[in-house]
């Protein structure tokens, strides 16, 4: 952590700096869940609320609005270069008032502007030729009615636009300077999507229904079929001789010619009823998107879909997925702002890429199993011994070989869910079904427990901790304890906090305890004289905490959030008394543990789905979700030598190797404060420019924060070269707001 005073000369802004930045390994092909999907590190952010997005080969461009009515933020369109996943670029950016959507051809991209006052909707041609600097074409055409959706027939001469005024347009593209209007088509009802193939044209509506017409005539399309959906799927395709709609989950038709559909699969999604915003397919692929995240399903068997990739990514800095495309070996995904969470508009973030990378998409596993079910699992003090605790005993294990656990000694214990392990001495809080509450000591040399505190049923110890002589206990509505155990078989108080407490980890001379809003602080650099902690409450924290996990000076705080989510939230913990919150993630599901050792997360829990997430953590401050495993695992633990779930509710301990980017992490550079030069000029008004050395490429982020930990300007994200470079800040926010004079910091 690196921090210096800056002043203003006319007392205009005053910032103190503090930067964070990690040269982090980039993921390498190597390990089962590399090859399942990886998130590209880079996000490149603009500055709208976007709402489609088409994409050919690394050219994607994005076009952004206003969302009903919540302006004022830019509209236009944006064109982005992904030719490097962890790199997305910005190209360019073309005014546009209310674009609506784009498709892409050859270099050529057809832009739909919305209807607004007077302005009558409009067909627009962007020439891409020069993706840098594009230039709208003179060529153009005015529409009826306020434009909802376009799409392109097969051979780009056509173009279909659905219009609020009941209709669907045909007109003609094949000189794309000179588009012309050939036809409309009224239908019954306001149309939304639109789909085009073998002739024919396919159109959601607002009343539930799917439209069919017969574009033999472009200049008269005729409606020759309705299908009744049975609920809201409002995005269409249609492609390989089927029709595929999405909503509330995903249908799938098979197209039968002169106007019929065969129903011939689906299935649901699980994201307890947030409708689908964006469909696409690609041979046997179809991705989709809603405000919770990405799926992507096999649908080689129309009659039976199967879940490939079920990937939360809502942010919950209120960045959403709103729109995707699906390229081969690839989706790229477009996250923003939101008009259904009452956000106020000044608070709004900017728009952000991210590019993710498909492999063989079939699930990832963890291969082995072990002959225990383990509450809780510690290491010993020696390479490949570990100890752990169950509803039968406490017991030690060798998982020297991941492939082959063995049980090396058993301990007869009374039901345990809490493990701690130091030297030759290790702290079990035991919470058996038919007595008193309490914990237990035990010596590892001599196989024996030595003592066991019988505390009747004032307390659950829920977590501990054990080092040089004290055991650290979090034990419920008994509060936070102390005791000296020097003489493991006259443990004795020492300290005693009268305030529940759910998990306790040790950092230095602190011991982070987590309560049920709150995070305290200790200072145990005495632990007889332990003076009154410092307190914190996360300030996006809804629901109570349900744990806590450390990582070199960062803390990982989870809750439950709305609807069933969990809430993973990243903790500048290198001042212990004054945390300062980085980013989120919003995890499908409820998690019931955490594990974090190098660059790696391991999160377990979940239900519906049922998923095992692995994250990303070489920027410790900002997590984000690299790959997914399927079951739900109450208990997870990062080992040196392999990762380590156990299944709930008596299920057994699986275990698999370490994926590519911990086991890289040892030659990871990471970029310390001396590679951050001073801060110049000092004082400043109204710019400052922050030199940066990169002794190595990398991933890194910066960004700057007010003093409640907001962000408020991202100024770095994605892949950085080696070198030195300038960044500049101007005092302002991510809208071009003017900052208020403050104090402000750089992370």
């Amino acid at each position: 952590m690196f921090a210096r005073k800056l002043r203003v000369h006319r007392a205009v802004l005053t910032a103190a700096i503090c930067l964070t930045l990690a040269a982090g390994a980039r993921a390498q092909d190597c390990g089962d869940y590399d090859e399942h999907l990886r998130l590209g590190a880079g996000r490149i952010f603009s500055t709208g609320v976007p709402f489609r997005m088409d994409r050919a080969g690394d050219l994607a461009v994005v076009v952004n609005g206003l969302d009903d009515g919540h302006g004022p933020l830019w509209d236009g369109v944006d064109v982005f270069s992904l030719a490097d996943p962890d790199a997305p670029v910005l190209l360019s950016s073309v005014d546009v008032h209310m674009p609506r959507d784009v498709r892409l051809h050859g270099t050529v991209a057809y832009v739909l502007r919305s209807e607004y006052y007077s302005t009558p909707a409009r067909l627009m041609v962007l020439d891409l030729s020069d993706p840098g600097a594009p230039q709208f074409l003179a060529g153009g055409i005015d529409l009826p009615g306020d434009a909802r959706r376009l799409c392109l027939d097969a051979d780009g001469d056509r173009i279909l636009v659905t219009c609020a005024a009941n209709a669907m347009l045909v007109v003609d593209v094949s000189t794309p300077t000179d588009p012309q209007l050939l036809g409309t088509a009224t239908l019954p009802s306001t149309p939304l999507d639109v789909a085009a193939a073998w002739g024919y044209a396919f159109v959601s509506d607002e009343i539930d229904n799917l439209r069919i017409l017969d574009l033999a005539d472009p200049s008269a399309p005729v409606l020759v079929g309705t299908l009744p959906l049975g609920d809201s799927y409002p995005e269409v395709e249609a492609e390989g001789g089927y029709v595929y709609v999405a909503g509330d989950g995903l249908k799938i038709f098979l197209w039968q010619g002169g106007g019929q559909l065969e129903v011939r699969g689906g299935v649901p999604l699980s994201s307890y009823g947030v409708r689908v915003r964006s469909l696409e397919l690609n041979g046997n692929l179809a991705a989709m998107c809603n405000e919770w995240g990405v799926y992507v399903e096999d649908v080689s068997v129309a009659a039976d879909p199967q879940r490939l990739v079920d990937l939360p990514l809502s942010y919950t800095d209120a960045l959403l997925p709103r729109c995707l495309n699906l390229d081969d070996g690839s989706c790229a995904i477009v996250l923003g702002g939101t008009d259904g969470w009452d956000i106020p508009p000044t608070e709004w973030p900017v728009s952000q890429v991210q590019v993710l990378q498909l492999g063989d998409l079939q699930d990832a596993t963890l291969p082995w199993t072990a002959p225990v079910s383990p509450n809780a699992i510690c290491a010993g003090a020696t390479p490949g011994l570990y100890y752990a605790v169950g509803p039968t005993g406490f017991v030690e294990l060798d998982i020297s070989d991941p492939a082959a656990v063995s049980v090396l000694r058993e301990l007869p214990l009374d039901y345990s869910e809490a493990l701690a392990v130091d030297g030759s001495l290790a702290c079990v809080g035991v919470d058996p079904l038919s007595s008193g509450q309490g914990f237990a000591l035990i010596d590892l040399v001599n196989w024996e427990i030595v003592h066991q505190a019988d505390w009747g049923y004032s307390g659950h110890v829920f977590a501990c901790a054990l080092r040089d002589g004290y055991a650290y206990l979090a034990a419920g509505t008994r509060g936070f304890e102390v005791y000296d155990v020097s003489d493991p078989a006259q443990p004795a108080l020492v300290a005693h906090f009268d305030h529940f407490s759910n998990d306790v980890d040790l950092r230095g001379d602190t011991a982070f305890v987590m309560s049920r809003a709150e995070l305290y602080a200790y200072d145990v650099s005495d632990p007889q004289a332990i003076p009154a902690p410092a307190v914190w409450e996360h300030p996006d924290a809804e629901y109570n905490f349900n744990g806590l996990g450390l990582l070199g000076g960062t803390g990982y705080m989870y809750w439950s959030g709305p609807y069933g989510a969990t809430e993973l939230a990243a903790v500048d913990l290198a001042q212990p008394a004054a945390p300062i919150p980085a980013d989120s993630l919003r995890l499908v599901g409820e998690m019931q543990s955490f594990d974090a050792r190098g660059v790696l997360g391991l999160v377990g829990g979940g239900y519906d789905p049922d998923l095992l997430y692995l994250l990303d953590l070489s920027l410790p401050l900002h997590p984000r979700i690299a790959a997914t495993l399927r079951g739900h695992f109450d208990l997870v633990h990062v080992a040196d030598n392999c990762l380590i779930a156990v299944g709930s509710s008596g299920g057994s301990m699986r275990l698999g190797p370490l994926p590519c980017w911990l086991t890289a992490a040892p030659d990871t550079p990471v970029l310390a404060a001396r590679h951050l030069l001073a801060p110049h000029p000092n004082p400043f008004n109204p710019t400052v420019t922050l030199t940066l050395r990169m002794p190595s490429a990398g991933a890194g982020s910066l960004a700057i924060h007010d003093v409640n930990g907001r962000r408020v300007r991202q100024l770095l994200a994605g892949s950085l070269p080696a070198g030195e470079r300038n960044v500049q800040w101007d005092g302002r926010d991510e809208h071009g707001a003017a900052l208020a004079s403050g104090v402000y910091f750089a992370r």
